[in-house]
């Protein structure tokens, strides 16, 4: 159950690749969409107590709390601005094109 809650659908992964996808994603309504569509989920602990960016999972060795501040910062896929220059000089157009 732990490992669905961290890799299935809805999990903590799926979740977190979705808010990195949104324009606006951030770590807060990665939070807010965890606990909201996994409610009912034992292994995922949801304390009245925690911030708005905190959540924990009953792991099989105990409960371990996550801040997820700056989680959809660092988990979102940008390339390298020095990469993308040199992209953007290159003479193959497709490279050119797909990485402007």
């Amino acid at each position: 159950e732990t490992l669905h809650l961290l890799e299935g659908i809805n999990g903590v992964i799926d979740t977190l690749n979705e808010q990195c996808l949104l324009p606006k994603g951030n770590d807060l309504s990665f939070v807010f969409t965890l606990k909201k569509s996994r409610i009912d989920c034992p292994k995922l602990i949801s304390k009245k107590l925690h911030h708005p960016h905190e959540f924990g999972v009953d792991h099989f060795t105990g409960c371990v709390h996550y801040d997820a501040r700056s989680f959809v910062q660092t988990n979102q896929e940008k390339l390298p601005d020095d990469l993308l220059e040199c992209a953007a000089g290159s003479t193959n157009a497709l490279i050119k094109d797909e990485l402007r």
